[in-house]
């Protein structure tokens, strides 16, 4: 997901404990969590020119990951996002 840079740090960590805490409450686990920082984005989103980048990855039932999506689409902190469903044969080949 990509938070608008209005976001100060301290709001930041809390939609990222709030959508953490959000999948484990549904019977998600999450894998990995990176904050990969402000960076420029490559075209104005709402008028924002660069955004804080949170990739988490997670396992969880469909449904969740579509409330998900409803929640980080309703979240005014969140200019964009994106939640991809991987193959097991990926996940398994990531491990190796």
């Amino acid at each position: 997901m990509v938070i608008s840079p209005d976001t100060n740090e301290e709001e930041s960590s809390e939609l990222v404990e709030r959508v953490g805490k959000f999948i484990t409450e549904n019977g998600g686990v999450i894998k990995n969590q990176l904050n990969w920082g402000t960076r420029k984005l490559a075209y104005p989103i709402e008028n924002y020119r660069e955004g804080n980048y949170v990739m988490s990855e997670f396992n969880s039932e469909p449904s969740t990951a579509n409330e998900l999506e409803k929640l980080l689409r309703a979240s005014q902190q969140v200019i964009r996002h994106l939640v991809i469903k991987q193959d097991e044969k990926v996940e398994e080949e990531s491990e190796i």
